[in-house]
C-alpha cells in the first residue's frame, strides 16, 4: 500500500489530505468478478480546519 499526504494553507484554513493506494485487491476481484479488469483502489480522507472547528 502507498500512503501520502498533502498540506494546503490559505483563505483562513488549512487542509489536510491523505491518500492511500492499493493494488493487492484480489479480495475484491472475487467479490465483483464484473470488475475483473480492475487494477487498484485508492482512498482518501480530507480534514479542513478553519479556526478551532474541524471538518
Amino acid at each position: 500500500m502507498s500512503r501520502t499526504e498533502s498540506v494546503d494553507k490559505g483563505h483562513g484554513r488549512i487542509e489536510v489530505r491523505q491518500y492511500r493506494l492499493s493494488t493487492d485487491i484480489d479480495w475484491l476481484r472475487e467479490l465483483h468478478p464484473e470488475w475483473k479488469n480492475l487494477g487498484s483502489i485508492v482512498a482518501i480522507d480530507s480534514e479542513r480546519l478553519i479556526g478551532d472547528t474541524t471538518t
